[in-house]
């Protein structure tokens, strides 16, 4: 029994250990890349490496959909940067779920401003050569 166990120990710690790397790798770059560049004004460099150039976000509206492409994303942010709001963005993020299939992961994140919950976003990333990029986006604005 005890060698049973052994054995057992030997192959799901080292798996166990690259998971929770990889969902931290994940949440590192959503929080650097998405949270503080993109939501809270911050470094857009930063923004440039966590999302892919083809990168979408789905916004639906009085029922319609739409897309929102990464540079216009990203020109609006550089706009209320160039203006920005006498009161700073103080954004947080709640990671609800991260799920990993080989390359590709989803996180489930709430965002909330001052305490109050303001998004639930649904974020795709994939797994390339130079590590995770976010390719799309859906929320719900609560």
């Amino acid at each position: 029994m005890k060698r049973f166990f052994l054995i057992f120990l030997l192959f799901c710690v080292p798996f166990a250990l690259f998971a929770q790397s990889e969902e931290d790798a994940i949440k590192k770059v959503v929080q650097g890349a998405y949270i503080d560049a993109m939501q809270n004004l911050g470094d857009l460099e930063v923004a440039r490496k966590g999302f892919h150039p083809e990168f979408e976000m789905l916004l639906f509206r009085e029922g319609q959909m739409s897309k929102l492409q990464i540079k216009d994303w990203m020109e609006r942010v550089e706009q209320r940067k160039a203006n920005p709001p006498s009161t700073p963005p103080n954004i947080t993020g709640k990671f609800l779920d991260v799920e990993i299939t080989g390359t590709v992961a989803v996180v489930k994140l709430e965002l909330y401003r001052d305490g109050n919950k303001i998004f639930t976003d649904y974020i795709s990333l994939y797994n390339f050569e130079d590590g995770w990029k976010m390719v799309s986006k859906v929320y719900y604005q609560h």
